[in-house]
Parts: structure tokens; C-alpha cells; sequence
């Protein structure tokens, strides 16, 4: 194990250049390339922040338009500034996580789905089997996305 350098010098991460082939032809990877970080509550919080803050930012968003058409010249506005600092601040947060980029968004958007029908159920919108099932299959892809290299390392030493 060792550590990233910068902003998150506490991140520890598993030497996993074994399974990749480039590595295996004798380039070096970047440090975020040659390993998998170990994610912990602290990644889990900000994805789950960040999936609150884009769902909540959007709504806010969808919100400030309906009340613009109304007439509401006062409150749209400031509505409105208020979604898109909700979605600047995810858009900080979202890149603050410990995990290499693209795990970082497979992991996300399931959050992403989880917390959007949620959020739909509160706000009385229709959440239907549909919605379910396709929130389903997007995080198991977000688990195959972040747990694919392990998997692939036990099969190989399985076998």
C-alpha cells in the first residue's frame, strides 16, 4: 500500500498494476492509474452529499422556471441562484471525492438515481415499477464499475 500525494494525502490505495497490461509491458502509470483507493465513509458522505445537492439544485432549478412563467419576478430569480449554487458547490464537492475519476461518476450516479426517485417520491411525482427497476440496474452498474477489478483479480487467483 501507499499513499497519494496532494489533497488527499490520506487516501491509501491497493497496487493493482498486476491486472493491468500496460503496466505489464513495463510503462509507469500515474499513481491514480496504478491503484484502487479504499473508499470509507468519508467518499460514501460525499457522494451522498453531492447526489442531495444535484437533486436538490435541479429541483430548485425546475422550480425558479415554473414560478418565472407564473409571474413570481421576485422569487424565480433568487430560486433560481439558489439551484445553481447548489449544483456549483456538488460540482466542488463531486471532485473532493478520494477515488480516481471514473469510478468516482460510475459510483456517483447511483447515488445520482437513488436520491433523484427519492426525492421524486417526496415531491409527489409518479415513481413506478420503471423507475425502480432502472435505479436498480444503474447501481449495480455503479458496484461492477467500482468492484470490477477486484473481482477479476479473485477470479484470477481463483483459478
Amino acid at each position: 500500500m501507499f499513499s497519494s500525494s496532494g489533497n488527499h494525502a490520506k487516501t491509501q490505495f491497493v497496487d493493482t498494476t498486476m491486472l493491468c497490461p500496460v503496466a505489464q509491458c513495463g510503462t509507469v502509470l500515474p499513481a491514480y492509474k496504478r491503484g484502487r483507493a479504499i473508499y470509507g465513509a468519508e467518499t460514501l458522505w460525499i457522494l451522498l452529499l453531492a447526489a442531495v445537492l444535484e437533486v436538490g439544485g435541479d429541483a430548485l432549478v425546475r422550480e425558479a422556471l415554473a414560478r418565472w412563467e407564473a409571474g413570481w419576478i421576485v422569487l424565480a430569480p433568487m430560486v433560481l441562484v439558489s439551484g445553481m449554487a447548489a449544483l456549483g458547490i456538488y460540482a466542488v464537492l463531486i471532485n473532493k471525492a478520494p477515488l480516481p475519476f471514473g469510478t468516482t461518476l460510475g459510483l456517483y450516479v447511483a447515488f445520482f438515481g437513488v436520491s433523484g426517485v427519492i426525492a421524486g417520491a417526496l415531491r409527489d411525482w409518479r415513481v413506478d415499477c420503471w423507475n425502480i427497476a432502472g435505479v436498480v440496474i444503474i447501481t449495480m452498474g455503479g458496484l461492477v464499475i467500482n468492484h470490477g477489478e477486484r473481482i477479476r483479480a479473485a477470479a484470477s487467483q481463483a483459478g
